[in-house]
């Protein structure tokens, strides 16, 4: 008998039982083979058996191979039965749309919550449902795999990477805090939502160009022929880039037998722009010359109408008879079989993807071949592009419901406005889908009851010139042309969504308020002029003095007399009293909220306007902000209670966030960290769910400074950097002061000497720019505090502490003279006691 540990060795593990449920069929189809990708690869693997990992993306830029690495693991990990895995779900989310189209989480999320057992779906608000399916996916050892994220983030600029949709903020947000699996993302940029989590349980590999090896073996696969250091060498012309060296070993192979030496003809003329794909686009103009014209190219340049697959539907709309000019022609004729021959010549050569055997209506192609190709429709074939998008917009408009009671019905509608500007089709897309559909009137139901108003923008942009704000297209058909008071209603629109998408300073907002004043003027529009001057008032409030601030709210003022309007009288004074109290005169500035609040109250107004925040809600907030000035604390934080109540009840969430973002404030003077956390988390998750670029730098300033406060400096300063960094590159300075005493407060606790100080001198100097002298009783409170704590002269502290005093008298602040009478009275006990 043979030893017993013999017989055990010898003996089979268990088979493995595999996940219970597997969906990978929405993943792209690739390419099999993976060159120089082991480094990688094994990076996979260690972040899947480290059960401290919850999420891991990848990002690379266009024909990098993002993609093509995430699948040759995944057939890795299925040649196992997924190990460990107890759910594997997959999702891309390049699905049908046009260029310029904005991309919806709303599919992923509807079919993930059904696919992950959710009783009902359709409850709860976008950032609900996100929630429901971390906990859903998190619970379980489960593989979320999400490809192409980059649609769904925003582009460089404030809040670069920032994902736009709620559903997926709350689900990366939640998966990133806990997650018994791994969520693997696929994106060009990475995701400032997992910036909290970054190097702990959230990681990122950012991939390389292929090395020289990698592409010469790469170029060999397809079917390169020639010396080694020759294929070598051509890698590195190349930059290493995926789909250039792909392109370029079909083109070699197709053109010239696979001969090395001919690839010169395309590398002579090389840029050396890697990043945007360039080696790509040389080949492809190789590519064109050797197809010459005929239905292949027609084929490309009309995917090039999309960022996504299309399928046969849509493809049928733009090669029905008649044949478009200059287009269809070798296509319109075309029976299922020669369709099916073109795609697979255009497939052999990689410049479409093959085919998805989940999908087989599909036709896609890398999305530097669609813009390589859609450029040349739009500018090289103009008549041709307009008839595609003419069928298009018929298409859209009619694919979605009358009447759309959510953003992924609404979604085609928003494609049908795109498409029919593109089409020169201005005034249809306006008046039958945009104002009777999308906003239904006045209702402005998108973006008031779905909040789509990201998408909003996005369409509404088509109406502008090369999608410059302020000026309108020229339409060059006939009956098109939109009318004076067609350009102030769009107008009106943009500005309204770009103060919420963008923020108060906004550049764009403002040129548009610019564009609509004399337009409000020549047509006689009163309350389209009470919006523009507005909108005015809301960008010099934070980007410029605020004397000239002053000004303009006095023309709000003379504006709503003349028209005997109580409802513009509220805004009216809601302008005056922020104003002011910025300004440091907190005694007007209360009379102003009060007399605002006075009307509201009185029920005789009715707004015929809408607001890019309710006046109402702000008269309460300054009414609550001047009480606590005036050293009336109870009675400030039930007004400021109010206010949010109001807000509430009001279902506007602008003014909501408004609210919450000055009740931080109140917490933060009264030394309240625990309430100062709360609210911050709030004013973050609710600016984040309505993208309201205003707020979230602030959430971020203050929550870094109670993690400062509470010991974890190094993670609150960085928050606190954060959030500085990303109010000034939205232009704004009338909160720098505040967001700079914070992280000198930061610096303080840190032991930092000199940087506070230097800090508190920046912040002064900004005040002097803005002249928001509210900041400066406190600035000069923290100079005394810093000065006193690093022994400086006392006669530089003395004087710190008393022009805090004394500026905090002259503005009638008892709450500002209380704490700058306490920091000065502890440095004298201190002195005392020395």
């Amino acid at each position: 008998m043979p030893p017993v540990a013999s017989r055990i060795g010898t003996r089979k593990p268990p088979a493995r039982s595999g996940p219970k449920k597997i969906s990978l069929a929405r993943l792209p189809v690739t390419g099999s083979d993976v060159f120089g990708r082991e480094e990688d690869i094994a990076f996979l693997e260690d972040a899947w058996a480290n059960q401290q990992v919850n999420v891991v993306t990848i990002i690379a830029w266009a024909g990098v191979g993002k993609s093509t690495l995430v699948n040759h693991w995944l057939r890795r990990l299925a040649a196992e039965r997924y190990r460990s895995a107890q759910l594997v779900f997959g999702w891309s989310f390049y699905r049908q749309g046009t260029s310029g189209g904005t991309s919806s989480a709303d599919e992923f999320v509807d079919a993930a919550l059904v696919w992950f057992g959710d009783p009902d779906p359709r409850i709860g608000t976008a950032w609900e449902k996100g929630e429901r399916l971390a906990k859903l996916i998190s619970n379980r050892r489960t593989l979320l795999v999400l490809d192409g994220l980059e649609p769904l983030q925003n582009p460089p600029g404030p809040g670069e990477g920032r994902l736009r949709d709620p559903s997926l903020q709350a689900l990366l947000r939640e998966l990133a805090t806990f997650n018994t699996g791994l969520c693997l993302i696929t994106t060009r940029t990475p995701v400032a939502d997992l910036a909290d989590h970054e190097r702990s349980s959230a990681l990122r590999r950012e991939l390389e160009h292929l090395s020289s090896d990698a592409g010469a073996k790469l170029l060999c696969a397809l079917g390169v022929k020639g010396q080694e250091a020759e294929l070598h060498s051509t890698s590195e012309e190349f930059g290493g880039h995926c789909l250039a060296l792909t392109l370029l070993g079909s083109y070699l192979s197709d053109a010239y037998h696979g001969d090395i030496r001919f690839r010169k003809e395309v590398s002579a003329r090389l840029a050396n722009d890697v990043r945007r794909g360039v080696h790509a686009r040389k080949v492809m103009e190789s590519y064109q010359s050797w197809l010459g014209e005929g239905p292949e190219l027609s084929l490309l340049r009309m995917l090039g109408l999309f960022d996504r697959p299309a399928d046969e539907e849509v493809v049928a709309t733009l090669i029905k008879p008649p044949g478009i000019r200059g287009l269809t022609e070798s296509l319109v004729d075309s029976n299922p079989t020669e369709l099916r021959i073109i795609l697979a010549k255009l497939r052999r050569a990689r410049l479409l993807a093959s085919e998805d055997p989940h999908h087989p209506g599909l036709v896609d192609t890398h999305p530097l071949v669609r813009e390589y190709f859609g450029e040349q429709l739009r500018t090289e074939r103009a008549n041709a592009w307009e008839e595609c998008n003419r069928r298009l917009y018929e298409y859209y408009r009619a694919l979605a419901p009358p009447l759309p009671d959510s953003i992924r019905e609404m979604e085609p509608l928003f494609l049908a406005v795109i498409c029919g500007c593109n089409a020169g089709l201005d005034r249809d897309a306006l008046h039958e889908v945009y104002i009777p559909r999308i906003q239904r009137g006045n209702a402005s139901f998108a973006a008031k009851i779905l909040g789509a108003r990201g998408p909003l923008l996005s369409a509404l942009v088509h109406f502008f010139e090369d999608g410059r704000w302020g000026r309108f297209v020229r339409s060059g058909v006939e009956g098109q042309s939109l009318t004076a008071e067609d350009q102030l209603f769009i107008l009106t629109q943009a500005t309204l969504y770009l103060t919420a998408a963008r923020g108060l300073a906004s550049p764009e907002a403002q040129l548009c308020c610019e564009r609509a004043e004399p337009l409000c003027r020549a047509l006689d529009r009163p309350l389209l002029l009470y919006s523009a001057l507005k909108g005015q008032w809301r960008y010099s409030l934070m980007t410029c003095k605020l004397s000239a601030t002053l000004q303009i709210a006095k023309r709000v003022v003379s504006l709503a007399q003349e028209q005997h309007d109580a409802a513009l009288m509220i805004g009216a004074y809601s302008d005056l009293a922020a104003t002011l109290y910025f300004l440091g005169d907190f005694e007007t500035a209360r009379r102003h909220a009060t007399r605002g609040i006075e009307i509201w109250r009185s029920g005789t107004a009715q707004s015929q306007v809408e607001e890019a925040y309710a006046p109402a809600v702000t008269c309460l907030i300054y009414l609550a902000l001047t009480g606590w000035q005036f050293g009336e604390t109870a009675p400030c934080q039930e007004t400021m209670e109010e206010a949010i109540a109001l807000a509430k009840e009001l279902n506007d969430m602008y003014a909501l966030v408004h609210a919450l973002y000055w009740a931080v404030h109140l917490a933060y003077f009264q030394d309240n960290l625990v309430e100062v956390e709360r609210l911050a988390s709030d004013l973050m998750e609710r600016s984040t769910r309505q993208n309201f670029a205003t707020w979230l730098p602030h959430a971020r300033s203050l929550r870094g400074w109670v993690r400062s406060a509470s010991g974890d400096l190094t993670l609150g300063i960085s928050w606190i950097e954060e959030g500085i960094e990303n109010y000034r590159a939205a232009g704004a300075i009338l909160a720098l002061p505040f967001l700079l005493s914070l992280k000198a407060r930061a610096l303080h606790l840190a032991g930092r000497a000199s940087e506070p100080l230097e800090l508190i001198d920046e912040a002064k100097a900004v005040v002097e720019r803005s002249e928001a002298r509210m900041w400066c009783a406190e600035l000069h409170r923290l100079r005394g505090v810093f000065l006193a704590a690093f022994g400086a002269d006392e006669v530089q502290i003395e004087a710190s502490f008393r022009e805090s005093i004394g500026t905090a008298n002259r503005q009638k602040s008892i709450s500002l003279a209380k704490r700058a009478v306490a920091s000065y009275s502890a440095y004298r006990s201190q002195k005392d006691n020395r």
